[in-house]
């Protein structure tokens, strides 16, 4: 038998957590595409 400890796996790093800008930035993105779409709509429906 092998009398050397077996060490253990080394742990993966924690993701980071976003920043406040990134998050914002998010934000920013899915408002602008619930608005472009929510402007399609209604262009599409009144054209109809």
């Amino acid at each position: 038998m092998n009398d050397t400890p077996e060490t253990p796996a080394p742990k993966e790093p924690a993701r980071k957590k976003k920043s406040d800008a990134a998050m914002s930035g998010m934000v920013a993105t899915y408002a602008l595409l619930f608005a472009f779409a929510f402007t399609a709509i209604i262009v599409w429906i009144s054209a109809g």
